[in-house]
């Protein structure tokens, strides 16, 4: 054989040698025990675990020091304590656990990291499934320094379900220290029928993102729903599409649980639920639970796109009550609020009676309400709305629609001591009492306005309504506003606490004022302006006012006027149709009156510093009476018998006189030295230090006039 020819054989026969199939590395798979890995998973830098691994050691560590793992097989934990140490974990195939003594701790290894830039601590794609249900749930608790990534396709999971029917959800803990956490998948952690949801922490050192296809993220139960503990140290972010549920489970009367969220600034498009459970046939719904949000650095967003349901929802079911939101924000620099999807806290619509929940809404900077507010009820009590309800020096616009309506009362809102307070004619606040429950109506609710500055009703040809009116032969309601500068009611606006439509059904109240404190004394300048309506009607009262209605007796007026400059080209009218009711007006510099002023029967109080303007007016009935003033005793003093006028020790010298009164001059503070100065050299009003509000009582303490333009 020739050397060309042998050189030729030979190199067919090493490429047939090279190109021979290798025989397949065995797949990793190991059972019984507490199993050694790295040697048959590992190479140097990365393990992977494609077979069927089973541990049954009651406590077992998995020590894969820094090394990457891929679990593209199935890692079974059972009832058991399984510790996996490595550089990162990767899931394409299946890890799971069982009952309440089933736990996996995924961490890194002494002196190294889980996970890195580039590379998730955790990681789930593809058909990845993390499975602790059981009996009870297992828990799985991941401490990671790099991303947590769960982002399975179609057949994936990741669940923590009790299967038994009393049973508990699980616990599933995931933590970035150093980056974000993203949740793009289905979760869930459900109770059985008669248990309690599972536990869901989350928490990302930079943002934590619920994607659309997060939905949804579940911690249902049918005895009580669970918690969602979320925590972004950059941004909380629920994409629209995504959905957070803490619900009562369908026929179950379970209650909701609670979703408590914590980050630098807070964007939830998605849906948050912690409804109760529907009773069944006959059965009492379960009540609402609670959610909280605080945006600790910037601001915080509910927003839907417009028709795309509730935003935040928290209903009791038929026959429950409904639970409570508070939404915060602690940056006086960038902590905006803003409401721009629908929140439901209605009580459970059923003859069974449900109460309406609570809405608070506590800004560090401007506070806007662009979607409605719902704690209303349909035969239980309503709810309530707490706007700024810490006092904030901050700006609050109401932009929406908000309903606290019952048969059995009316809600209550309560905006606190603000900046400015504005309604737009988008607007409307239901606090009234509707229908009747067994032949009887409700009594109004409530609204209670303080601003620091202006309160303003804008004109709204189709007819803004703050409405507090009572139902069936029950009394309307209370509404108080006070401004520390101006107050005025736009065209079309309607201020409403009439009673119902029985006879014996009583007026409420309607309390304006102006270049006021927090606590309603005059101390500052501030106009009032009425272009709408103002109404505190009633049907033959049952229960008639029986104290006078002046200067110092405010217990018997039904619409209270106050201001430096009063203005009323509107309508002002607490009309009884049987019985005498009374208007207050005070005009510290002068009363204009060019639309209607009626108190049918009874009696309007003017006090000015000069005679009012009444000229064109529409309607004065009656007209507008001099105030009695104290001649002798306490000489200047308002009142309305001898008796108010008598000095300490001196009874019997007083005498109340009609002789007209002339009202201190509208006065404001100096901004340096707190005194009061009269208008003409007062400086603009300057926020002063929010005052508590003293206990409301049926008869307000009698006030002393104010006789000098000096006080501390």
């Amino acid at each position: 054989m020739s050397g060309r020819l042998r050189g030729a054989v030979l190199a067919t026969v090493a490429l047939l040698l090279t190109s021979a199939p290798r025989p397949a590395r065995a797949a990793c798979s190991a059972a019984g025990g507490c199993p050694s890995l790295v040697a048959t998973c590992c190479g140097a830098t990365s393990c992977t675990l494609d077979g069927t691994i089973t541990v049954t050691d009651t406590a077992c560590a998995l020590d894969f020091g820094s090394r990457d793992v891929t679990l593209s097989g199935a890692l079974d934990a059972g009832a058991h304590v399984v510790t996996i140490t490595a550089g990162s974990l990767h899931i394409t195939g299946r890890l799971s656990a069982t009952g309440s003594q089933g736990i996996i701790r995924v961490q890194a290894p002494p002196g190294g990291t889980l996970g890195r830039v580039g590379v998730p601590g955790l990681s789930l794609t593809d058909r990845g499934r993390i499975d602790l249900s059981g009996t009870n749930g297992a828990t799985l608790i991941v401490v990671a320094d790099g991303a947590v990534e769960l982002s399975g396709a179609q057949g994936s999971l990741v669940k923590a379900d009790a299967t038994d029917a009393g049973g508990a959800g699980g616990t599933i803990d995931l933590t970035s220290r150093g980056e974000s956490v993203t949740i793009g998948m289905p979760l869930s952690l459900a109770g059985g029928d008669g248990g309690l949801g599972g536990t869901l922490r989350l928490s990302a050192a930079t943002d934590l993102t619920f994607t659309p296809s997060a939905t949804s993220v579940s911690v249902a139960a049918g005895f009580e729903a669970g918690n969602l503990e979320l925590d972004g140290g950059r941004t909380v972010a629920l994409q629209l599409g995504s959905k957070l549920e803490a619900t009562g489970l369908p026929l179950s009367g379970g209650s909701g649980g609670s979703i408590d969220i914590a980050g630098g600034t807070i964007d939830a498009e998605g849906v948050l639920d912690v409804t109760g459970g529907t009773g069944g046939t006959g059965g009492i719904g379960g009540d609402g639970g609670f959610i909280t949000i605080e945006a600790r650095h910037g601001p915080l967003t509910i927003m839907r796109p417009p028709r795309a349901g509730l935003g935040i929802q928290l209903d009791g079911a038929p026959g429950g009550d409904s639970g409570e939101v508070d939404l915060t924000t602690d940056s006086p620099v960038s902590g905006t609020l803003t409401v721009a999807a629908p929140v439901s806290a209605r009580g459970g619509i059923t003859s069974n009676a449900g109460s309406g929940g609570t809405v608070s809404l506590d800004a560090a900077s401007t506070l806007r309400v662009d979607a409605s507010l719902d704690v209303s009820a349909l035969t239980g009590d309503a709810g309530e709305i707490d706007l700024n309800p810490n006092d904030e020096n901050v700006d609050v616009v109401v932009n929406a629609k908000l309903d606290g309506s019952s048969a059995s009362a009316g809600g209550v809102l309560s905006i606190g001591s603000s900046h400015d307070i504005e309604f737009t004619a988008n607007s409307s606040v239901k606090m009234n009492a509707v229908g009747s429950v067994e032949g009887s109506g409700g009594p109004g609710g409530e609204v209670t306005l303080t601003a620091r500055r202006d309160i303003r009703f804008d004109a709204d040809p189709a007819g803004l309504m703050i409405d507090t009116s009572g139902s069936g032969a029950l009394p309307g309601g209370i509404i108080t506003a006070i401004a520390g500068s101006n107050l005025s009611l736009g065209k079309g606006v309607a201020l409403n606490a009439n009673g119902g439509v029985q006879t014996g059904a009583c007026g409420g109240t309607v309390t304006l004022k102006a270049g006021a404190n927090d606590l309603g004394d005059p101390d500052r300048p501030g106009d009032i302006t009425v272009d709408g309506q103002v109404s505190a009607g009633g049907n033959d009262c049952s229960t008639p006012r029986t104290v006078a209605c002046d200067d110092s007796h405010e217990g018997g007026c039904s619409i209270i006027l106050e201001g430096c400059q009063v203005t009323i080209t509107g309508a002002v009218d607490s009309t009884d149709l049987g019985v005498p009711s009374a208007n207050l007006v005070i005009g510290r510099k002068a009363i204009t009156v060019s639309g209607t002023l009626r108190a049918t029967g009874g009696s309007n109080a003017a006090y000015s510093s000069t005679s009012p303007q009444t000229a064109g007016a529409r309607i004065i009935n009656p007209a507008l009476g001099p105030c009695r003033m104290c001649t002798a005793g306490l000489i200047g003093t308002s009142c309305t018998r001898d008796a108010d006028c008598d000095p300490p020790g001196g009874a019997g010298n007083g005498r109340c006189m009609t002789t007209g009164c002339v009202r201190p001059p509208c006065t404001g503070r100096d901004p340096t030295t707190r005194v009061l100065v009269p208008t003409a050299t007062a400086a603009t009003p300057i926020a002063v230090s929010p005052l508590a509000r003293p206990a409301r009582t049926a008869t307000p303490a009698r006030r002393t006039p104010a006789t000098a333009c000096t006080g501390a």
